[in-house]
């Protein structure tokens, strides 16, 4: 039987190397916005009295707090099968407000000893923050319509959560916008407002239920491949496979057990603005093995997004590229991975006829992970990783 994220990673490279087909009618660019309303429910705070510890009776207040405009951004393909029908998906950051300005509190009149023993400190207040990335991907059917002047553009689909949110939020949507679009030289702006309903998933556990109804404005701006030209005759988009092995192992010692190094594969995008710069997009499943005792793993996918120059004017020659990386991570085994970092690297360009042979070494510096309770261990901070990709101009 195949594992789920094996055929999510084959079903990427499958889109990857089929793109060529449809180069013509392909543009490829980036999309943000934000919530205009909160991702959670409102609930009401409660007071318990007389809550005993310690043989001490206790009044418990709980307070919830949300906070709105959760911004949320990413990537975004879209198809034009006619100049009025296409079809667009991406992939989009979400972070969830029940982080700094959105918690849950409990304070405690008087004092409660934390852990129940004898020489821990008494605290009179606690709060949880929720601090989970959510992946998002819709799937929209697009449809433009000439008024006037202007255009109108009305959308419709289906929008998955394949991965992030530990508590649970909806998995499956529906999603339906309008927007407008206007050309800037190469570029198109595609703002819209969009409407999603999630699926309903119960949260018996969760301090405030997620909202099955989303309302987000959004602001696309991207370039169809057909109207781009390259830079010193080579094509300026290119799509390909990505893989590689780490260097560094995933966990650090603990107990006399450290975790192991792992491999990684995925599909690479490469947009080439110049001869010597250009902007590149990875899409990485990445397993991490806990310990060598304990060969449990912890599923990571890895995308970084990199700002990428090439040195010299041969067709063959060296590059450097850096920028941030994103984690989304699941089956954690009682770990919980940072989702964000900073990536740099170094490597050479070795282009073969449509092909391009890319290897690059990469250091990947990693946000320390976020508490949890009775975690084995923390993701090591510092990885070293040896990558190949392998691409094609479309």
């Amino acid at each position: 039987m195949i594992h789920p994220h094996k055929r999510l990673l084959h079903a990427l490279c499958a889109a990857a190397f089929s793109i060529p087909l449809f180069a013509q009618g392909f543009s490829i660019g980036l999309i943000g916005g934000v919530e205009l309303n909160s991702d959670f429910h409102y609930r009401p705070g409660r007071t318990f009295p007389g809550v005993l510890f310690d043989d001490v009776p206790t009044t418990i207040r709980s307070a919830y707090e949300r906070s709105r405009f959760a911004p949320k951004f990413g990537l975004k393909v879209e198809y034009e099968f006619t100049t009025r029908w296409s079809v667009e998906t991406g992939l989009l950051i979400h972070r969830p407000t029940f982080t700094s300005t959105s918690t849950s509190t409990f304070t405690f009149d008087p004092p409660i000893r934390q852990f129940s023993l004898p020489d821990t400190p008494r605290v009179s207040r606690q709060v949880s923050r929720y601090d989970e990335a959510i992946w998002e991907v819709p799937l929209l059917a697009k449809r433009t319509f000439r008024v006037g002047h202007g255009t109108v553009i009305v959308e419709g689909g289906p929008s998955f959560r394949p991965f992030g949110g530990i508590d649970g939020p909806g998995r499956f949507g529906m999603t339906g916008g309008v927007g407008t679009m206007w050309r800037v030289n190469r570029m198109r702006l595609q703002p819209s407002i969009r409407y999603t309903r999630w699926s309903d998933v119960r949260q018996p556990f969760t301090p405030a239920p997620f909202r099955r109804d989303e309302i987000t404005v959004v602001l696309a701006a991207d370039a169809r491949g057909a109207t781009l030209r390259g830079a010193s005759g080579r094509q300026p988009l290119s799509v390909g496979f990505i893989g590689g092995t780490t260097l560094t192992k995933a966990f650090p010692e603990k107990e006399g057990w450290e975790g192991l190094t792992s491999r990684l594969a995925g599909v690479a995008l490469d947009y080439r603005f110049t001869d010597r710069w250009s902007a590149e997009a990875n899409v990485l499943y990445h397993p991490l093995v806990l310990s060598e005792r304990a060969r449990a793993t912890v599923v990571t996918w890895e995308v970084p997004l990199m700002a990428k120059f090439r040195f010299g004017s041969h067709s063959s020659r060296p590059l450097v590229t850096a920028g941030p990386t994103f984690r989304p991570s699941g089956n954690r085994n009682s770990t919980n991975p940072s989702s964000f970092g900073v990536t740099a690297g170094v490597g050479f360009e070795i282009p073969a006829k449509r092909l391009t042979f890319e290897p690059t070494l990469r250091y990947v510096r990693w946000r320390a992970d976020p508490p949890a309770e009775f975690a084995p261990a923390s993701t090591r901070r510092d990885q070293l990783q040896a990558m190949l990709s392998i691409r094609f101009g479309l």
